[in-house]
């Protein structure tokens, strides 16, 4: 058996509180395969005073680790639910889940990533026309920094990302996302114009401001290299 502790909490009222949930079921399931079921099922739902507790409000998609919508801070890490195995998190008995702390919340598990994407937008992270470079390590790279699920555990752990998006038109930090869309803009952009505007944006918001952690890397669940990336754009050469 093991105890579930779940944070839940609405941005309108913005107190939060924490239910506890017992479960003694089958331990080869996920998390995101618990929640769902937690929500299905009146006993399991059922805290550990006795009470009924409303359906757990969280975000999910394909449940296959392809789209980073169920991304939760799990045990404290930032991860996927659909990739977290409750054998493997709740080992020692016990399972905290709480949301992103670093995007604004809905509901509960739920947060919202628009300012993210806006940001994103904003910063022009994209190619018109994609030219395919010869050198395969730069192929390599540009393939999987096209892995990014923006589920956003990079920037949970980043200490120089502080939840402030550009949606005010601060140069805020933008957070490892950031380099790894600009890595990839940069090196099939066929415009060498819309490439300088990259470089100046990045060595102004990232480079200034990285001091290098890797949590970023630490937590990807693409297992992305941010730091090959990075070294990639912080030298001279745009091989």
């Amino acid at each position: 058996m093991i105890t579930v502790h779940i944070t839940r909490g609405e941005a309108v009222h913005g107190a939060s509180h924490i239910d506890v949930f017992t479960y003694d079921g089958d331990m080869t399931i996920t998390v995101a395969d618990y929640l769902t079921l937690l929500n299905r099922d009146k006993a399991l739902r059922t805290d550990v005073n006795g009470k009924l507790r409303p359906p757990v409000i969280w975000d999910c998609g394909c449940l296959e680790g392809k789209c980073g919508a169920c991304a939760m801070v799990i045990n404290g890490v930032p991860r996927l639910a659909c990739r977290s195995f409750l054998d493997k998190v709740g080992r020692r008995g016990s399972i905290t889940i709480r949301p992103l702390s670093k995007f604004p919340l809905i509901c509960d598990l739920s947060v919202s990533k628009d300012k993210m994407f806006e940001t994103l937008k904003k910063r022009q992270i994209w190619t018109e026309k994609a030219v395919i470079s010869e050198d395969t390590e730069t192929r390599n790279l540009i393939y999987k920094s096209g892995q990014c699920l923006e589920c956003g555990c990079c920037l949970e752990v980043c200490p120089n990302f502080k939840g402030i998006f550009d949606g005010r038109g601060d140069n805020a930090f933008p957070g490892p996302i950031y380099a790894v869309e600009t890595y990839r803009a940069d090196r099939t952009s066929d415009d060498d114009y819309h490439r300088h505007k990259l470089h100046i944006l990045y060595n102004d918001l990232f480079y200034e401001n990285c001091d290098n952690s890797m949590g970023c890397k630490a937590v990807c669940p693409a297992k992305i290299p941010h730091d090959e990336l990075q070294a990639r754009l912080n030298s001279k050469k745009r091989v």
